[in-house]
């Protein structure tokens, strides 16, 4: 396995005159990046199940700090972890971080849950979620710095220049060559709008008249144009097709019975994220915005299989 401490793509041009507003940028070269081969063997100690409060060594001192529910005891018997709501002394605690303005609150913020956990001097378990969850930010990241640093301007040329070059052909063609090329305008034209930074999303059939149908152009093309922009803007979606959506919530709280390398077993606590299924119209596909409303109004009912090691 191998563990990249740069990651990028190499863009490779050739002479086609819509690439190279990309010869300029300074990219990085393969030998700049560096990967360092990690040998690693996990090896957990195996303990049997169910387990005995008697055999978890700090069992005692942990039910003083999080109580548990005589249901919660009995997951964590019989599967060495269990789910529970985050308990609210965790929950209520938010705290400011270092690295942040606001406030954090430990309900939905890993590194606020495990501040929390460190401060109430909890024992602490690092769960996969927390690790996942910021792999992916640090991932999204990435990407989002690609597109607004490297590929916005080059997309952008790229598509208006090929806009450019299709009305041309529009206006110049004959026949199937003139069709084709009205229909490639229809496309770009499409793909500039979503592109083009704007300060709302409200489809204006003049403004795009003005903006995509040239002088002189035929009514039946310039309605082709707009009737391809609305409808990959939305405006005219009238079905109604479901789908079933998953999301996470907000954090709940994972008891862990581990074994130290000493032999005695040991309960950890770490944030896992809540998990939700439910069915959808595709055409009104929440946003984060929204979904934070749900959850925090009338969230939907967790799927049946938690209860395998989930308690209240």
């Amino acid at each position: 396995m191998f563990l990249l401490l740069i990651f990028f793509i190499l863009l490779i041009t050739s002479g086609n005159g819509f690439c190279q507003v990309i010869s300029s940028k300074q990219l990085i070269k393969p030998e700049d990046i560096f990967s360092e081969e990690l040998i690693f063997s996990p090896d957990i100690p195996y303990y049997p199940l169910p387990l005995e409060k008697e055999e978890i060594f700090n069992y005692y001192d942990f039910s003083q700090k999080i109580q548990l529910s005589p249901q919660s005891i009995s997951q964590l018997q019989k599967n060495g972890f269990v789910v529970i709501p985050t308990p609210a002394e965790i929950a209520e605690n938010k705290l400011r971080l270092r690295f942040s303005p606001d406030t954090s609150s430990p309900s939905d913020d890993f590194v606020a849950f495990y501040e929390v956990l460190k401060n109430k001097d909890l024992p602490i378990f690092i769960t996969t979620d927390s690790m996942l969850h910021y792999y992916h930010i640090f991932f999204e990241t990435i990407l989002m710095k690609l597109e607004k640093d490297l590929f916005f301007n080059d997309i952008w040329n790229i598509s208006l220049e090929m806009l450019d070059a299709s009305l041309n052909e529009y206006d110049q063609g004959q026949g199937d060559i003139k069709e084709a090329a009205k229909r490639n305008a229809a496309y770009l034209s499409v793909a500039l709008e979503l592109l083009r930074p704007k300060e709302e999303q409200m489809v204006n059939d003049d403004i795009l008249r003005d903006e995509y149908c040239q002088p002189g152009m035929d009514a039946e093309t310039c309605n082709t144009i707009i009737g391809q922009l609305k409808d990959f803007l939305g405006e005219l979606s009238s079905y109604h097709y479901f789908s079933v959506e998953e999301g996470v919530g907000y954090l709940k709280t994972m008891i862990v019975a581990y074994q130290h390398p000493e032999g005695h077993i040991l309960l950890g606590v770490g944030p896992v994220f809540s998990y939700y299924e439910f069915k959808q119209p595709m055409d009104e596909r929440l946003t984060d915005e929204a979904w934070r409303e749900i959850l925090d109004s009338n969230p939907p009912p967790e799927p049946e299989w938690v209860i395998n090691f989930s308690a209240k």
